[in-house]
């Protein structure tokens, strides 16, 4: 397959799991493990990264470079690019939407750096402090917004009434992409730094086991153990930066 696979975003409903990528959406049944179907939610039928998606109240809503897109959940004709429309207007500006949520019954948007909130036909902004925004989630009762400037990473935590109740700062938090709550414990995705675990004052970086990175390196299969070298050299021969050690698989 040709053009931009990458998933910018996931979103799981029952039994179909909904791939945000560059081509469109790329819906997977998971009990039959296999491509149900793709859609492509473009102006013209062509390739359109969507960057998130939700259903809420019987229609899908996808955020996409070309804006926010709807088309009802139930509808037959979802491959059909004429089936999706553009929803602009009324506080909302035509363009791309970064993210998209339900909180409190209501969606809300990730445009730029500015949060919106959509309450009955109107969009307002809800969060919005000059700060790069680089995610957006919620739980039952709070919107966690992810910032990082030079740097610096921290979530903004929010509660219905937009008021700010507690922002999570680390030293190791520079770049995070994705905030989970668990009643006072945040777990957040940090692109430099791996998943972390905060708890109040204190941080934790939580390592799989596995290697932290993409082993590139050389492998042999030894003595039945398999072992990995993170570290490689390019075609000139020249090392390629990568510290991260020797694996072993057993």
């Amino acid at each position: 397959i040709s053009g931009d696979r990458t998933v910018y975003g996931i979103y799981w409903q029952n039994n179909l799991v909904y791939l945000c990528t560059g081509l469109g959406i790329i819906v997977l049944d998971a009990d039959k493990n296999e491509v149900k179907d793709t859609y492509r939610p473009s102006s013209n039928g062509a390739d359109v990264r969507v960057n998130d998606l939700v259903q809420f109240n019987g229609f899908l809503y996808a955020a996409t470079v070309e804006g926010l897109k709807i088309a009802a959940a139930g509808s037959p004709g979802l491959a059909d690019y004429k089936t999706w429309q553009a929803i602009s207007g009324n506080g909302l500006s035509p363009g791309a939407i970064q993210r998209i949520a339900v909180f409190n019954n209501t969606l809300v948007v990730l445009k730029n750096d500015s949060v919106l909130i959509r309450q009955g036909n109107n969009w307002s902004v809800f969060f919005h402090n000059g700060i790069p925004v680089t995610g957006l989630d919620t739980d039952a009762s709070r919107l966690m917004i992810a910032q990082s400037d030079a740097g610096k990473g921290q979530v903004q935590i929010l509660n219905i009434a937009g008021n700010i109740t507690q922002v999570l700062q680390s030293t190791v938090l520079s770049l995070p992409r994705q905030t989970a709550a668990e009643g006072s414990v945040f777990w957040v995705a940090d692109q430099n730094n791996g998943l972390l675990r905060i708890d109040g004052n204190e941080t934790e970086r939580v390592f799989p086991n596995s290697p932290i990175s993409t082993a590139a390196g050389e492998m042999i299969f030894f003595n039945q153990e398999l072992w990995a070298t993170a570290g490689a050299v390019n075609e000139n021969w020249n090392y390629t930066f990568n510290p991260n050690g020797i694996h072993r698989f057993k």
